[in-house]
């Protein structure tokens, strides 16, 4: 039951961070800073819940690159 809270939670912190995202026209990714605040709630799905690289990424809307760089 805890996990599932700590998912919703990340739920919502990801939806607030994708809507501060900054997408190209070009390629439609991300050219956006990952800010303390987003690469904290990356950390704990990493530690706490142990999702993978890609996961994370994809949970987020990031490159899984960049998310392994981050966490």
């Amino acid at each position: 039951m805890k996990e599932h809270g700590l998912i919703k939670k990340l739920e919502n912190q990801a939806a607030k961070y994708k809507q501060r995202a900054h997408k190209s026209p070009i390629d439609r990714k991300r050219h956006d800073r990952i800010e303390h605040d987003e690469q904290k709630m990356m950390r704990v799905a990493y530690n706490q819940l142990g999702w993978s690289y890609a996961k994370i990424a994809s949970f987020f809307d990031r490159d899984s690159r960049t998310v392994a760089g981050k966490v």
